[in-house]
């Protein structure tokens, strides 16, 4: 006959005995986890040390990297701000890489100073690397614009045509009023090349609903629809174009009066 045990509350303050006999199995694993550690730390101790030690070189060797290039971009970056002739810019821009957007500042002047020289392919070459950058938006878009005055400058007419049109045709434009200027320009160079259908179709869009009869009434349109409506007002209405003035005609220089003949002698 199995005995029965009779309950006996547990003391006041004290843990029922599966709790206790619960966290005695947690502190025996504690315990063996603690030996564990320490007899795995005292056989690795030497490597734990040597890795620190690679660690902190390998933090000096990259910190040193870091505030190496720092000062190398720094210094380049001052040579760029004092650059002022064509060959100091162009020393200047070869210290960064391409996509660099802080030399764009030094191409464009690079640019200005190539174009006042008349070296139309070399200026267009720096504003395409400027282009090339990450730049903003708006500044892209301007710097477009201008590359096609350049094409333009450099007597290639139908690659500053397509230039022209290819910014007024720009998705989503960051700056509208650039929009009306390149269409117009583009109408105006294909009319140019003789390419009328092209033409109408950019001044069309650069016009856009210019009013003549609104203008003598007083109201104002801005300047490049203005152009485009008289530009494609003359390509519709060719005789209503004024006739060119006539030149002058040459004239041969009056000759100078002949001096007096010296008094002779009685």
């Amino acid at each position: 006959m199995a005995r029965i045990q009779k309950y006996v509350p547990p003391a006041p303050g004290s843990k029922p005995r599966r709790v206790r006999d619960l966290d005695s199995q947690i502190s025996s694993t504690l315990f063996d986890d603690f030996d564990r550690f320490e007899h795995f730390f005292s056989s690795h101790w030497k490597a734990f040390c040597w890795g620190g030690a690679t660690l902190v070189v390998l933090s000096a060797i990259w910190g040193g990297l870091v505030l190496w290039q720092r000062h190398n971009y720094n210094e380049a970056a001052e040579q760029l701000n004092s650059a002022r002739n064509q060959e100091q810019l162009i020393a200047a821009i070869a210290e960064f890489s391409p996509s660099d957007i802080v030399a764009n500042d030094a191409r464009m002047r690079l640019a200005n100073l190539l174009f006042r020289a008349g070296n139309y392919n070399d200026a267009i070459a720096q504003l395409d690397a400027v282009i090339a950058t990450d730049c903003p938006a708006e500044q892209k878009m301007q710097i477009r614009l201008n590359r096609a005055y350049l094409l333009e400058g450099s007597g290639r007419l139908a690659d500053a045509a397509a230039a022209f049109a290819e910014v007024a045709d720009t998705p989503a434009p960051p700056v509208r009023e650039l929009v009306s200027e390149s269409a117009c320009n583009a109408g105006r160079l294909y009319r140019e090349i003789g390419n009328a259908d092209m033409a109408r179709k950019y001044l069309k869009s650069a016009a856009g609903n210019f009013d003549l009869n609104a203008v003598i009434t007083g109201q104002s349109y801005p300047f490049w629809s203005r152009l485009a409506f008289f530009m494609l007002n003359e390509m519709d209405h060719p005789s209503t174009a004024p006739a060119p003035a006539p030149k002058p005609e040459a004239k041969p220089a009056a000759k100078a009066p002949a001096a007096p003949a010296p008094a002779k002698r009685k």
